[in-house]
């Protein structure tokens, strides 16, 4: 549904103000999109039995076992394919209760592809306000004050920006509300010329919020995890880590957004200037256009929490050939976790300027040709901290060595090429430790070298051609031509650039 009305008209004090209702008038209008919808999906949770280390009931896609081996025990599976309860991992078994008990069994429809389905609906709540003061101060001054507002609400556990994971496990509500002024003076010097000033100023913020029951569900100490991490103090929120669980078919995963709770917050201020002249058949029009870019968030990709890679992976020795018996035994393949909160305050400055000419060379031609001149210089981070290689600061003296691959007693492991070294198999390809140095080549904002603080040379003006016509092909008004080019300039996503 939607739900729209606006409002119109002069403002005015009768006998006091504005008595002939010809000098101030208003504009209000307001939608609203209410609707609520739903995402559906199927995902592979662990069972009851595979919770407490019975893999016993536990079959692959086409039906077999799927055996479970002890690491501990010359890679010889398990007896009954039971893990004894004396070698579970509590927190490997903390992890796998937080997935809800399968609720679908039907293996003739379901081909072993999941075990768990769901419906969970989510709200989605959007909303315009649009206002605009229109004030004739006489017949060649007007003022114009006009806001435009956009708020978008939404909550769910899937289908909402924000929403992480391929099942519902957190519900939160994700709040943007941008809001624009923008403020012109348009005065008529003339009848063949005309000057528009303006100014404005944009601004959407953008957050998400949660109930504390619904934070609860993800507290470490609430699910029963302990383990330790490489980084406490970065996981401020003291939430269970990501996991995942590859080799199990369409597996459910632990994700928790990076930039949990979000904070979003942009602003652009803007200056324009645009002049206008009417020379017979010419309409000559120059201006100028100054903007200045704002942007402080939390970055995205941050693994404040961290995460765990529980997948089958043959080359790790303590491997147990599935994803979930690995993660009760508490076995991962990996694990990784930011050292701090990533953010990014970005400043950015543009000017530009542009001369145009519209000529109506005849009464069925004309033409638009035009330039504008770009200055976007690259954007900076307000902490500098960011970085970036440069082929000239690298050194082969100071590059790294790698941990090869080798056999030793007809195993595979790795080696360091310098020390000899021996590694397991599972760190071939790391860099072998003490040897180079691992950011040979890197420049950071504090320290560029040559280069500015925004690692990016600014490129100058850049210039910008523009060229259009028109054809009324019968000269009837009713069938037209119409051609152009021309070359334009922006400043790359933020997104894209840190």
């Amino acid at each position: 549904n939607t739900i729209t009305y606006n409002l119109s008209g002069p403002i005015a004090i009768p006998h006091r103000f504005n008595s002939n209702r010809d000098k101030l008038f208003f504009f209000w209008g307001q939608e609203f999109w209410p609707s609520t919808l739903s995402t559906q999906g199927t995902v592979t949770v662990p069972t009851a039995l595979e919770r407490k280390g019975d893999f016993s009931q536990s079959f692959n896609q086409a039906g077999a076992l799927t055996v479970v081996k002890d690491p501990a025990n010359a890679n010889a599976a398990f007896p009954g394919n039971i893990i004894p309860t004396s070698r579970l991992d509590p927190n490997g078994v903390a992890l796998l209760n937080i997935f809800p008990q399968p609720n679908f069994s039907n293996r003739a429809i379901s081909g072993g592809n999941y075990n768990y389905v769901f419906l969970t609906p989510y709200n989605k709540s959007l909303s315009t306000n649009t206002g605009k003061i229109d004030y004739i101060l006489n017949a060649n001054n007007t003022i114009t004050f006009a806001l435009n507002m956009y708020g978008d609400d939404e909550t769910g556990a899937l289908g909402i920006t924000t929403a992480s994971g391929n099942w519902p496990m957190m519900v939160k509500t994700y709040h943007t509300h941008g809001n624009g002024t923008t403020e012109r003076w348009t005065r008529i010097i003339s009848p063949t010329l005309i000057n528009e000033l303006s100014f404005g100023l944009f601004a959407q913020p953008a957050s998400n919020t949660y109930d504390n029951s619904e934070l609860q569900k993800i507290i470490r100490s609430t699910v029963g995890f302990n383990a330790p991490q490489f980084s406490a103090a970065t996981n401020d929120l003291n939430v269970i880590p990501n996991a995942t669980f590859g080799g199990v078919t369409n597996a459910a995963n632990i994700a928790i957004e990076g930039r949990l709770p979000l904070y979003n917050r942009y602003y652009i201020l803007h200056l324009a200037d645009n002049f206008t002249a009417i020379r017979g058949s010419h309409t000559l029009k120059a201006g100028i256009y100054l903007e200045r870019f704002t942007r402080n968030q939390k970055k995205s990709g941050t693994v404040f929490n961290g995460a765990f890679d529980f997948q089958n992976n043959a080359t790790n020795p303590f491997n147990t050939g599935y994803a979930y018996s690995n993660a009760v035994l508490g076995n991962f393949n990996s694990y990784s976790q930011s050292t701090s909160r990533n953010w990014m305050n970005i400043r950015d400055w543009d000017a530009e300027a542009f001369i145009q000419d519209n000529w109506k060379a005849t009464r069925r031609l004309t033409f638009d040709v035009g330039l504008r001149m770009y200055w976007v210089p690259p954007m900076t981070e307000r902490d500098n901290l960011i970085s970036g290689f440069v082929f000239s600061q690298y050194s082969t003296a100071q590059a790294v060595k790698l941990i090869q691959p080798a056999m030793s007693g007809g195993l595979r492991v790795g080696i360091d090429p310098t020390t000899g070294q021996v590694y397991p198999a599972t760190l071939i390809g790391a860099i072998a430790p003490g040897k180079g140095n691992s950011a040979d080549g890197m420049v950071t904002a504090s320290n560029p070298g040559s280069l500015p603080n925004s690692l990016v040379k600014d490129r100058g003006l850049q210039w910008g051609p523009r060229f259009g016509f028109a054809y009324d092909v019968f000269g009837d008004g009713k069938t037209a031509v119409r051609g152009g080019f021309g070359i334009f300039y922006n400043r790359p996503t933020t997104e894209g650039y840190f």
